[in-house]
């Protein structure tokens, strides 16, 4: 078995070079869970190959025929996945191909009509995945597999989804020592699964069992941060949980695993969080034994668009968060998605306000993606703004900021009384006026702690002499696409933003910054615009 994952490789565009490489968590928790049942399996992560269908090749071989593979599947790998298949099926014939991941979950008669795809898993893949290779390898049916999606004949055939990681307490170590590349960042844990929300923008949502929420044994994380530090030379890590606070009983009992592991402040810890999860004692807690840094999904100032993106939560609560978050001494990273169904472009801009007044250590502006099985999906079909180009190549949710400025990513969705330039130029005026401090930006981009800086510019003078060429190439597009934006913004008469306006914003955004920096009392503000 060679599970493989899929990369579009140029997501990020004209900073792909700095952009910091992440294993594939779910291929390696399959590969935990096929090395626990004794099966013979293998990876390849399209990610760091600089030769990849070479390097499946010289794999192949080690493994015996005939040959299963696996390929995980995101949105923005489609094309990628898709033409892997096609290649394997012709250098490999009888071969037998499954994808899998939140794509191929949501979507699977769309990525099953490509001949070159014989099976797609549903939902969480690690039992079924066995199932599937052993049937494969001994000529067993299909029809019992939980999960699985495949074709008879002419008809896709859906089993039912009946199974999910229930006992992830359980789970098998992640399999850290097989991403040996040093181009990997390793700094991860997962330490829970699911998330009990219901975002409408968000794929993870629509994955079967997503909204039961399992977390792993507090023995058995620590045991992955002591290896990582030990081992790996790891000295910051990110939990990527989708909500690490969910279960705060079981937070306090990692931080006493941590304390007794003689852990605490030995690492440096970055996790994700709600606003409304929030919670004075527990930061403080976590402070104290090493967490130094919470990244909120703050999406929007408005309240209204807030209920309509079904997010649970309310701007105040967020804003309170953010301030319980600061009080307690932890640095705060935060993103807003622009282009949200019902926003206004006043929202957006009092978002860029909000951002300053709480004074956000790290903020990315997203452009809004509607992934397939999501709400927003629906809603963009619905009203007829749904945009795909090709297979799903503009489904980017950072294309705002790291498109090039002369082959500019059509948006995948455009909400209602947002034209498309409106939105890049107020996705641009808000990195502007948040990072406008040149010194400050560069440091917190480049040079922050490795768990919430954007970039990588490697490690060592010649690492770093070798990009020289692309940060230069990189300076330049910015620098292209900020005149660009002065251009609209003081030249053109027809501008998505009246000068008179952007001098209103800015007189606002001084007073936030002020504001920001000033003690706080009483109740979150909301600004309004």
């Amino acid at each position: 078995m060679l599970l493989i994952n899929a990369s579009a490789r140029d997501t990020v565009k004209i900073f792909q070079p700095f952009y910091p490489i992440h294993p594939p968590v779910g291929v390696g928790q399959l590969v935990s869970a096929a090395r626990a049942a004794g099966l013979e399996v293998d990876f390849i992560d399209e990610q760091v190959s600089e030769d990849f269908e070479g390097e499946i090749d010289r794999r192949v071989r080690r493994l015996p025929a005939p040959y299963f593979f696996g390929i995980s599947v995101l949105t923005s790998a489609v094309a990628s996945a898709m033409r892997l298949a096609a290649a394997l099926k012709r250098r490999y014939p009888g071969c037998f191909i499954v994808c899998g991941g939140i794509h191929p979950t949501l979507v699977a008669e769309e990525v099953l009509a490509d001949p070159s795809v014989d099976a797609v898993i549903r939902g969480e893949a690690e039992q079924p995945l066995l199932d599937l290779y052993r049937a494969f390898r001994d000529g067993g049916p299909l029809v019992k597999i939980p999960n699985l999606s495949y074709r008879s004949g002419a008809t896709v055939v859906n089993n039912p989804i009946s199974f999910i990681v229930n006992d992830f307490r359980r789970y098998p170590p992640f399999p850290y020592d097989l991403f040996t590349d040093p181009r990997y960042d390793m700094g991860f844990v997962l330490s829970s699964r699911g998330c009990p929300y219901h975002c409408i923008f968000c794929s993870a949502k629509a994955m079967p069992g997503s909204a039961t929420y399992r977390f792993r044994d507090a023995k058995a994380i620590v045991d992955e941060v002591q290896y990582l530090r030990e081992k790996r030379g790891v000295d910051s890590l990110i939990f990527v949980d989708d909500n690490f606070l969910v279960n705060p009983k079981r937070v306090r009992e990692l931080i006493a695993e941590l304390v007794a592991r003689g852990l605490a402040h030995k690492m440096r810890y970055t996790f994700q969080a709600r606003g409304d999860g929030a919670d004075a004692e527990l930061f403080k807690d976590l402070r104290e034994v090493g967490f130094e840094y919470v990244l909120f999904g703050l999406e929007t100032a408005s309240e209204t668009v807030m209920k309509r993106i079904q997010k649970g939560e309310t701007v105040a609560e967020c804003v309170a968060g953010v301030r319980l978050a600061k009080a307690a001494g932890l640095k705060v990273g935060a993103t807003f998605v622009f282009g949200l169904p019902g926003e206004t472009q006043e929202d957006r801009w009092d978002a860029i306000v909000m951002a300053k007044e709480l004074g956000i250590d790290m903020v990315r502006f997203n452009n809004a993606i509607p992934y397939p099985g999501t709400e927003l999906y629906a809603i963009a079909k619905r009203e007829n703004r749904l945009n795909i180009v090709g297979q799903y190549r503009n489904f980017i949710a950072v294309s705002g900021v790291t498109e090039n400025p002369f082959k500019k990513v059509p948006f995948a969705y455009i909400p209602e009384g947002t034209t498309a330039s409106q939105l890049r130029r107020d996705i641009l005026l808000a990195h502007f006026m948040i990072y406008l401090d040149l010194p400050k930006t560069i440091r917190s981009v480049f040079f922050s702690g490795k768990k919430t800086r954007w970039m990588n510019l490697g490690s060592g003078l010649l690492q770093r002499a070798r990009k020289l060429p692309a940060l230069l190439f990189l300076g330049a597009m910015l620098s292209v696409k900020f005149l660009q934006l002065g251009y609209y913004l003081f030249l053109k008469r027809e501008t998505a933003i009246r000068l008179s306006t952007f001098f209103s914003l800015l007189r606002r955004f001084a007073r936030a910054g002020k504001k920001g920096n000033a003690p706080r009392s009483g109740g979150p503000e909301v600004p309004a615009c």
